[in-house]
């Protein structure tokens, strides 16, 4: 993946400190990487304004058509977007959190990793409507009660689940948080499903 590519070029600078890697829970340093990165890029001020995440339900003649002319995906999203009904897409910052529960509670689902990108910014993602069915099902299937059994403030901000908010807010506000942004994602990838819609997720 692009973020990947990006993080290892990063690391192999020197620019990134060694990761932590655990046996079960390998990848929950992906999202503090990417943050890293994305700090590397865009420097600290962008980063402390906020970074979010955002799923836009597309057809799929026009995903084909995003495909075909990444540089102008922006543009062709902001028109396949324009006067659209339904469950809205945006996670605002709850993204890295919300994989945290997934990775831990083994719920195969990746907000941040799946899809395919679109042009070399890193910004845009296209998601087949196959991948959306499939994590229409999947998230379906997984009450809100089974992720939040996972919730660990002190572990996420140990490891840099952005936003660093989890000791602080907590239980209350921290996982209420991840639980209204996870109830509104259920309900964006079953409505998108029903229409055999593909998505586009941007990242920024």
């Amino acid at each position: 993946m692009l973020r990947a590519r990006r993080v290892a070029r990063a690391r192999v600078a020197g620019e990134l400190g060694p990761v932590q890697r655990f046996p079960v829970l390998e990848n929950l340093s992906v999202a503090g990487d990417t943050v890293r990165a994305y700090r590397l890029e865009h420097g600290d001020r962008k980063c402390r304004m906020g970074m979010v995440v955002s799923f836009t339900a597309v057809t799929e003649a026009q995903l084909a058509r995003l495909v075909a002319a990444p540089d102008s995906a922006w543009e062709l999203l902001h028109e396949s977007d324009s006067g659209k009904r339904g469950p809205s897409g945006y996670i605002d910052k709850a993204w890295a959190g919300l994989d945290y529960l997934f990775t831990r509670a083994g719920v195969g689902v990746d907000l941040f990793v799946d899809g395919e990108a679109l042009g070399e910014d890193g910004e845009l993602y296209a998601w087949s409507p196959a991948l959306v069915s499939a994590t229409a099902a999947t998230l379906k299937s997984t009450p809100f009660a089974t992720l939040a059994a996972h919730f660990d403030a002190v572990d996420m901000d140990e490891r840099d689940i952005y936003p660093p908010i989890w000791k602080r807010d907590g239980d209350d506000i921290g996982l209420g948080y991840l639980g209204e942004n996870y109830t509104e994602r259920v309900r964006f990838f079953v409505y998108a499903a029903k229409s055999g819609s593909g998505a586009v997720m941007s990242f920024g």
